[in-house]
């Protein structure tokens, strides 16, 4: 499938995944990507990201990329869509990446990370954004913050 531009569209979810409230407010998970998954781009922070498989629904993958790069197995009631859709165009790559968005509240746990990321960790939702690389996290994670009652 392309899009209206001629680029191929490759479908993809954005997890948000939040943890329970401490004396310091609430916290969402961030991942490092390793260097071998970023090609030419530097190192960056991010949510919970990856592309749809064939045949699968966005709810469906977001479950899956939070159980592959962090281990943690979230139940489909604890998620819920943003109802935000992102449009990323990669000229380079020849690619349209449509990007749904979601939020998963999960009670506090060990994080197991995959070979994808270097690093996880629990960042206070008003830090995120001065760590998020590209500007469509920055878009997602203000819309996590009204969700959560934080405002922009």
């Amino acid at each position: 499938m392309s899009g209206a531009d001629g680029l191929a569209v490759r479908d993809s979810v954005e997890c948000w995944i939040v943890g329970p409230d401490r004396a310091d407010g609430r916290r969402v998970l961030l991942m490092r990507t390793a260097p071998s998954v970023v090609g030419d781009w530097p190192q960056f922070w991010q949510a919970v990201t990856g592309g749809m498989e064939a045949g699968e629904v966005p709810l469906d993958a977001c479950r899956r990329e939070i159980r592959e790069e962090t281990g943690i197995d979230v139940a489909a009631e604890r998620i819920s869509s943003l109802d935000l859709g992102l449009e990323i165009p990669v000229p380079a790559a020849g690619r349209l990446v449509r990007k749904r968005v979601f939020l998963a509240e999960v009670p506090g746990q060990p994080i197991a990370i995959s070979p994808e990321h270097v690093d996880a960790r629990w960042v206070p939702t008003a830090e995120a954004e001065a760590m998020l690389y590209w500007e469509t996290c920055r878009t997602a994670l203000t819309r996590v913050r009204e969700t959560l009652g934080f405002g922009s």
